[in-house]
């Protein structure tokens, strides 16, 4: 039996760097977690640096949530390179469509005002 995973309570690192070849490049990854936790905006900065992509995680069921994103892409925009990668991605959308509080059409209007890939 798989274990359960652990609740969002505050920073992860999910797994040490991980170095894969992908079409004959190295790719570096790293994934943390902080929940979107406002305490860990500082803290996530200094990640940003350096960083080529960056997944903006929002639960479809819970509005607040996708609010916060313009938050986080506004620190991405003041600490990321330019040319860093943003990826929005809605989880939970499996979820019964009665649960949910962001519909497909929302998320994708914000990826576009910000240039970004929705998933």
């Amino acid at each position: 039996m798989a274990p359960s995973p652990l609740p969002p309570l505050g920073l992860y690192y999910l797994h040490p760097s991980m170095l894969r070849i992908i079409h004959t490049k190295r790719i570096k990854l790293q994934i943390w977690d902080t929940a979107g936790q406002e305490r860990f905006r500082t803290i996530t900065t200094a990640y940003y640096r350096g960083a080529m992509g960056i997944l903006l995680v929002y639960d479809v069921t819970d509005e607040s949530s996708f609010n916060n994103i313009r938050n986080w892409i506004r620190n991405i925009e003041q600490h990321a390179s330019d040319n860093v990668n943003k990826i929005l991605v809605g989880n939970k959308a499996d979820m019964d469509e009665s649960k949910r509080a962001v519909p497909t059409s929302k998320g994708q209007a914000l990826a576009d005002e910000y240039g970004n890939q929705v998933l």
